[in-house]
């Protein structure tokens, strides 16, 4: 894992919390996406969270791939905006190409 995806999982355990079911599933479900290839850096981990149907392999229901594609995508968000804001749980991500 490195340090980038390391950092999202930590935010992800401390924005979900002890005892929240779909949240600790999201948490999980984040951790098996970071498994996959090309999910390494911020922008592309939320390209793979917002179409619902990458999520297919884990979440066979149409519905719930919905609703935990829009979740990741608003956990990624928030995380990439509290960097930007200087929160000590944000992370660096890649600098915006200029092309």
């Amino acid at each position: 894992m490195t340090t980038e995806t390391d950092r999202v999982v930590r935010y992800f355990r401390r924005r979900c919390g002890e005892g929240r079911i779909l949240h600790n599933a999201a948490c999980h479900l984040l951790q098996l996406i970071l498994g996959q290839p090309g999910t390494g850096r911020v922008k592309d981990l939320m390209a793979f969270c917002a179409n619902p149907e990458n999520l297919k392999p884990w979440l066979p229901n149409a519905t719930d791939r919905l609703i935990f594609s829009e979740g990741l995508l608003e956990g990624l968000r928030d995380l990439t905006s509290q960097q930007h804001h200087g929160s000590r749980y944000g992370i660096r991500t890649a600098p915006a190409s200029m092309n």
